[in-house]
């Protein structure tokens, strides 16, 4: 997957034209500032590390391929953005509901090579079927850990009747990209990181009690 994005960006770049990436910082640092925060969520399935964590053999290796990934993801996230800006603008950007897609489309070699995203769709597909299959997985955990429930198996038929059920509620493909990126998007990261980040703090602070107790 990495390699299929590798080629769009490169085949994208002979489509670019630098002075549609300015001006650089946008409407302003403020409004970046706040736009970044609002969509941090791109990044709340770094959360099911914590799921996979204790599942890995080599713990010694954990952080660094934990760290290196989130790297490289930040990394073709900047470079998918700068290429797409450079080709369609920032406006018809935002207005595209799967960019890479379109970059596809403009890859060609001469005239006897046209319309390769075919391809990219297979592997687009199959990247997504693994990542479905990631979350709900960690869907699952979750509620098992969550209630104490010992064997989580028995836990995947009703919650993936449940998952089919709310699947359906969208009406077109085009509502449910709207409904995730411009309505439920917005509330991804007080879930995702502020319930986290509390629970955390909450157990300093009790950690911190249970020591003074038993200092005294």
């Amino acid at each position: 997957m990495v390699a299929a994005l590798f080629i769009i960006l490169l085949f994208g770049m002979a489509h670019t034209d630098v002075p549609r990436l300015l001006p650089i910082l946008g409407t302003g640092p403020s409004a970046l500032l706040n736009s970044s925060l609002t969509n941090i969520s791109l990044f709340s399935e770094i959360l099911l590390f914590g799921l996979i964590a204790p599942l890995i053999a080599n713990q010694a290796k954990l952080f660094g391929v934990g760290f290196y990934s989130i790297i490289i993801a930040i990394l073709i996230n900047i470079a998918l953005t700068i290429v797409m800006i450079l080709v369609f603008n920032y406006i018809a950007s935002a207005r595209l509901i799967f960019p890479a897609f379109q970059l596809a489309r403009l890859i060609t070699l001469e005239k006897f090579i046209q319309r390769v995203e075919a391809v990219f769709v297979f592997l687009w597909f199959f990247t997504a079927a693994i990542q479905l299959s990631a979350l709900f997985y960690g869907t699952v955990i979750s509620f098992a850990q969550a209630f104490r429930i010992g064997d989580y198996r028995p836990l995947s038929i009703p919650l993936g009747v449940l998952v089919f059920t709310i699947s359906l509620i969208p009406t077109s493909m085009t509502q449910a990209v709207n409904l995730n990126d411009f309505q439920i998007s917005k509330y991804y990261s007080i879930v995702v990181f502020g319930v986290p980040l509390l629970l955390w703090l909450v157990s300093l602070m009790i950690h911190k009690k249970s020591s003074e107790q038993n200092n005294e």
